[in-house]
């Protein structure tokens, strides 16, 4: 059974930025060679 859209793709960015802000790809190197953290890549393939 499908789910009705309650939010726009627009919303849903606003609150994904809101809750992970971006970082520049420095400050992302730093966070991966420091072993403290795991990144996901979460594209669906069609990015």
């Amino acid at each position: 059974m499908a789910l009705p859209i309650t939010r726009s793709s627009k919303d849903i960015v606003k609150a994904a930025l809101a809750a992970a802000p971006a970082i520049s790809v420095e400050d992302a190197l730093a966070l991966v060679i420091s072993g403290a953290h795991v990144f996901v890549d979460l594209c669906d393939g069609t990015d």
